[in-house]
């Protein structure tokens, strides 16, 4: 039990990589916190941790927004007196190149995938350094599509421009 005594805050855990992480947190005694927009998602994810024998709860938190993620770690707190873990999991991607992307799809992107995770980070870095210290992981995926049509587009102006 490598997580006995530690508990884990998991951004985006209601599915995929986020509920994996939970579960495998869980299997290694950690305190589990699901956190996620989706109540419905969320809880299921709780309700297999239990289902295991493993500690978990829910908080429903969307992480653009900074009461929101305040309250999510005060909840945390409360409950288990400490943070040791931050997966910063939550995230979007909008499949697109940047002609077809929207300004509202990229501020969504812009929004949850850094400013959720600067948001989180801020807000629980100050309590693990009270507790002496803990880790934040920040899961990311390849974009590679939407990269690689803006660097096309950059290289391609540049190379119009004559720069």
């Amino acid at each position: 039990m490598k997580l006995s005594g530690k508990t884990a805050l998991i951004t985006g855990a209601g599915s995929g990589i986020g509920r994996a992480t939970a579960m495998l947190f869980g299997r290694e005694g950690g305190k589990v916190v699901v956190a996620d927009v989706s109540s419905e998602k969320g809880n299921e994810t709780v309700r297999m941790l239990k289902e295991n024998g493993d500690q978990g709860m829910f908080l429903k938190v969307d992480v653009t927004k900074a009461s929101e993620i305040e309250n999510m770690v005060k909840a945390v707190i409360d409950r288990y007196k400490r943070i040791d873990i931050l997966v910063n999991n939550a995230g979007f991607y909008d499949r697109g190149t940047v002609v077809t992307t929207t300004q509202e799809q990229w501020d969504r992107v812009i929004e949850l995938n850094l400013k959720g995770v600067f948001l989180c980070s801020k807000m629980v870095v100050p309590e693990m350094k009270k507790k002496g210290g803990g880790v934040i992981i920040n899961v990311a995926s390849s974009s590679e599509h939407l990269l690689c049509s803006c660097f096309a587009l950059i290289e391609s102006s540049l190379l119009n421009s004559g720069a």
